[in-house]
């Protein structure tokens, strides 16, 4: 992974409302998260490369630094109710990134979960393409799945909600 790659993905980054981004390539992986809206200063960036010659070292010294928000402002998701009622709506689950909404993992293959079916916190719903990156959309509790709101290969926003799952209560 070069440096200008990086750069280029922090400035797509930091273009965007995304709060997490994953990139791999050649064996490197790279995430970039965004705790709030709060800006940390840093002084000036790590030298992730000692060997770098001279000029390449200047060049990563002039580099922008990312800007890393704490997490106080983000809430976590109240704890559902120790007995839901059995007529309680469904929650959503919804795309953490904006990319190609996949359904199964592979165009032959069975889809991860079907209307009905029962799944464990953990376990994989869906996949979102972003950038080449392929990103397992997990299930955040225990539940049945009611709805898929998207379809295969529906380009997805950041947000929009892909399932609809009714919490095991």
């Amino acid at each position: 992974m070069e440096i200008r790659e990086i750069e280029i993905l922090l400035q797509a980054f930091n273009a965007t409302d995304l709060t997490r981004m994953a990139y791999s390539k050649d064996g490197i992986s790279l995430v970039l998260e965004r705790q709030s809206e709060q800006l940390v200063a840093v002084e000036r960036p790590i030298n992730l490369h000692p060997q770098l010659t001279p000029q390449a070292a200047a060049v990563n010294e002039s580099l922008p630094v990312a800007a890393v928000t704490p997490a106080a402002a983000f809430t976590a998701p109240a704890p559902a109710p120790a007995a839901a009622p059995a007529s309680s709506p469904a929650d959503l689950i919804k795309a953490p990134l904006v990319g190609v909404f996949y359904a199964a993992p592979a165009p032959d293959a069975a889809p991860f979960v079907t209307i009905g079916q029962v799944v464990k916190k953990g376990q994989t719903l869906c996949i979102v393409e972003a950038m080449k990156v392929m990103n397992e959309i997990q299930a955040e509790w225990d539940g049945v799945v009611e709805q898929i709101l998207a379809k295969p290969e529906d380009i997805v926003e950041y947000g929009q909600p892909l399932f609809s799952i009714r919490r095991n209560g």
